[in-house]
């Protein structure tokens, strides 16, 4: 079994993917014999297979068919092989040196999930940040704790802790024999659908981990990106208030009913805005279904009334 497992779901990405595995292959080095890199290249067309196919120091899947977001990354929770820990990440996502280092140090603790920080800088940056590689800037921690942290996955779910509530992708390292998920993604609820599409890699953690699943909480970043940069960033409006109200709603069996009233009334504050061009119709992002809208409202008029 392998210590770490560090998994990269990637398509039609290949500048990216390169800048990605680049920074990986500076960190692994010396530890070459606990980490497995694994991509699973979701039928890419842009030269990322043939990019793949010429490195030796990595496992890659290459799917015959796109499977989607969602489909290409819930394979690394059930990948074919034997894992401690898996660390899931974008490919645009660039690891800070010394990670993997301290990545397996923190594997050797009593624990089933570890939160990794992470950090971004404007994409106008991008050039100046990769120019003093891999001494960049550390960023700013984005919880309310300065130290590593013993806890429970319930005391992640924190708007102070995870801006996004665990949302992102790279935050995520996890205990392999702890998560599984082998279920349809597909749900004849729409809200229920789009919150699983858009939100696969916390589906394994919602169904699998109680509110006192062992984790711990690390403050310093452990990978960077360049915020600006996602293509679904015109979307904004869609995407981010469905994923962060299913995520709330899908977190209430961690929660007590005061900190689930309070979760709520923080996502109303937060997708304010965005809302507002939703329902107002001047987002230049799809609009939202009825059905979505008879959600959001409906919980409005709860967060009011608690």
């Amino acid at each position: 079994m392998t210590e770490l497992t560090i998994y990269i779901p990637t398509y039609n990405r290949l500048n990216k993917l390169t800048n990605c595995l680049s920074a990986i292959k500076h960190d692994i080095a010396g530890y070459e014999d606990k980490v497995i890199v694994y991509v699973s290249n979701n039928a890419s067309n842009d030269g990322t297979k043939e990019y793949l196919d010429n490195l030796d120091w990595i496992k890659v899947r290459h799917n015959d068919t796109n499977l989607g977001f969602s489909g290409n990354v819930i394979h690394g929770y059930n990948l074919p092989f034997e894992s401690k820990f898996v660390w899931i990440i974008g490919d645009d996502d660039y690891l800070i040196a010394g990670s993997i280092s301290e990545l397996l140090e923190l594997t050797k603790c009593d624990v089933d999930y570890i939160f990794c920080n992470t950090t971004a800088f404007v994409n106008e940056s991008e050039l100046e940040v990769w120019g003093s590689y891999p001494n960049i800037p550390k960023g700013i921690i984005k919880g309310k704790c300065k130290d590593v942290v013993n806890t429970t996955f319930d005391n992640l779910i924190d708007f102070q802790i995870a801006d996004t509530l665990l949302g992102e992708l790279m935050v995520n390292c996890f205990r392999q024999s702890a998560v599984r998920w082998s279920e349809d993604l597909n749900h004849p609820d729409e809200f229920e659908r789009s919150g699983r599409q858009m939100q696969p890699h916390n589906l394994p953690f919602i169904e699998c981990f109680t509110k006192e699943t062992k984790a711990l909480y690390v403050p310093t970043p452990r990978t960077f990106n360049f915020w600006g940069s996602a293509e679904w960033l015109d979307n904004y409006d869609y995407v981010y208030p469905i994923i962060m109200l299913w995520l709330i709603k899908k977190y209430k069996k961690f929660v007590s009913k005061e900190k689930y009233d309070e979760l709520l009334k923080s996502y109303f504050v937060i997708m304010q805005k965005s809302l507002e061009r939703q329902f107002c119709g001047i987002s230049k992002a799809q609009p939202f279904p009825e059905h979505i809208k008879l959600i959001i409202l409906n919980e409005f008029e709860n967060a009011q009334n608690s």
